[in-house]
């Protein structure tokens, strides 16, 4: 077995199933934070084993990636939290794990892309927006920006570690392949249990009022607990949207090897049914365009018309529509009360409303009354809010473009906005876009880097993966595409680490891949030559 597989396989299973078996465990006993104490016992063992290998850069880079979809976290700050998401007030498990990484970067300085420099450039003037703009969270400022540079640290990694050969692209991949089938495991778990264990220390998401699944004559709560350790199940969704065009990628590559393709191509499928089960319709529409851009890629590319045609079929899992009739599978909505011993993360104080219809129709109490009801192909229910939403957001850029109001500090100035509040919330919704985040935190100079960084990583990707018959390259450049997109109806890929942080893995894995990326311009220096 391969080094970086082996690694991955370990990582993975200790730091998620076998967490949470331990924490299970440990609740029982008088140990106090057991699941803080289950993660730490299984982090030392994952070390253990990488000082035992010997293998200290392929074990780093698969510790790396499997933590970077935990939400575990240190509360530091807070009061600033509660209105700007889990990356803002706390230390995230990655973070702590990435300081080594942080060191080497800092010996190899010199090495940096065109995607780095974007990214750097946009985490500074996300301070700078903080310094000038108007919004009243100065350190909530700070932190984010400091926060974000998480971004360049993880881009970079994996970009020189593939660009050098220190694991390939393909094994690289699968270090977070390996990664979402633990936190698949851990997801089915919640969905067996029917809420979550009580672990949100670790990150689990706390659990939906009223959302029910029904299987014949089963019900079953589905929502939000279905996370895995990812503080809330649309992270799940982004997680599982970025990969599965990889995935239905892998078993195209791997058609010769008849056993591995079915085995992708059935992961693809649950990955499309996990998608689903999240119930956010922004991360389906995500789902469909990274999959349509990956089925006209292969087509581009001349693939076998057998091969586009099943890589056709994880699109299926999106057009599931539920009935009213009771048969086959039916969404429910009623109330519920949350089990003793659950509470919501604060990663999700601010975070998503969903984007399914989960709230409880007039008239019902107590869950007495629950009704079957018809979920559409794209719920509008929340389209109203959102367009306030967004309307809000632009007002503020138009009113200060060149620093918006400060990296964080959205929800805050909102208050002067009249914007939309959840019920019985402190704090409005945040703006459920992050190009409209940025508009309005960071100004144009702001919006402009970062989208131009995540631009070039996806066009450039798909340019090289087809000119080059790439179907790696094209896999990872659907994937960027789609959880981009659905970017643009949620905050996620913004602001929570566990959205933040895989995405730009995944980018500098494409980036290495394709031997780094570069924007067409030509170098000052070519530019002085050519004057003379």
């Amino acid at each position: 077995m391969r080094t970086a597989y082996r690694h991955g396989i370990v990582s993975a299973s200790l730091l998620l199933p076998v967490t949470l078996l331990l924490g299970v465990l440990l609740q029982q006993t008088p140990v106090p934070l057991p699941g803080l104490v289950s993660l730490a016992l299984t982090l030392s063992a994952c070390g253990a084993y990488i000082l035992y290998t010997k293998e200290y850069r392929v074990g780093f880079l698969a510790l790396f990636a499997v933590t970077s979809t935990v939400s575990a976290n240190v509360p530091v700050l807070g009061r600033p939290a509660a209105f700007a998401g889990p990356s803002v007030g706390s230390i995230v498990l990655v973070e702590i794990v990435a300081i080594p990484g942080i060191v080497y970067l800092l010996y190899d300085w010199r090495d940096w892309d065109h995607v780095e420099v974007l990214l750097t450039a946009y985490s500074i003037w996300a301070a700078v927006s903080v310094v000038f703009g108007v919004g009243p969270a100065k350190i909530a400022g700070v932190w984010f920006a400091a926060y974000s540079l998480m971004g360049v640290i993880s881009y970079a990694l994996f970009r020189r570690a593939v660009q050098r050969e220190v694991v390939s692209g393909v094994e690289a991949v699968s270090l977070f392949l390996f990664a979402a089938a633990g936190q698949g495991v851990v997801a089915f778990c919640q969905f067996l249990n029917t809420a979550n264990f009580g672990l949100t220390t670790l990150g689990e998401g706390g659990n939906s009022d009223g959302v029910y699944l029904s299987l014949l004559t089963h019900k079953v709560p589905i929502g939000t607990h279905i996370s895995g350790f990812m503080s809330m199940s649309f992270e799940f969704a982004n997680y599982l949207v970025l990969l599965l065009p990889v995935v239905v990628a892998l078993a195209v590559m791997m058609r010769r090897q008849k056993h591995v393709s079915i085995a992708l191509g059935f992961a693809a499928v649950l990955a499309g049914l996990g998608v689903q089960l999240t119930m956010s319709d922004a991360a389906r529409g995500g789902m469909i365009l990274a999959l349509v851009g990956l089925l006209v890629s292969l087509l581009a590319m001349k693939t076998d018309k057998r091969a586009v045609l099943g890589a056709a079929v994880p699109l299926l899992p999106a057009f599931i529509r539920s009935t009213t009739s009771g048969q086959g599978t039916t969404i429910e909505t009623g109330g519920s009360e949350q089990p003793e011993g659950t509470s919501t993360p604060t990663g999700t104080q601010s975070g998503s409303e969903p984007t399914g219809g989960t709230s409880t129709p007039t008239g019902m109490q107590d869950g007495s009354n629950s009704v079957n009801v018809s979920v559409p192909f794209f719920d509008l229910s929340n389209l109203g809010v959102r367009l306030q939403q967004y309307v809000i957001g632009i007002q503020m850029s138009l009113n200060h473009p060149l620093f918006g109001v400060g990296a964080a500090n959205y929800q805050l100035v909102a208050m002067s906005y009249d914007a939309p509040y959840p019920p019985g919330a402190e704090y409005p919704y945040p703006a459920h876009s992050i190009y409209v985040t940025l508009l309005a935190e960071t100004g144009i100079p702001g919006f402009t880097l970062y989208s131009l960084a995540g631009a070039l990583v996806v066009l450039a990707g798909l340019y090289y993966g087809v000119k080059k018959d790439d179907l790696l390259a094209v896999g990872l450049a659907c994937g960027l595409l789609g959880t981009f997109a659905f970017g643009a109806f949620d905050i996620l890929q913004l602001y929570y680490p566990t959205a933040f942080i895989p995405i730009w893995c995944l980018a500098g894995i494409l980036a290495g891949h394709s031997s780094g990326f570069s924007l067409p311009i030509e170098p000052a220096h070519q530019r002085f030559r050519s004057a003379l």
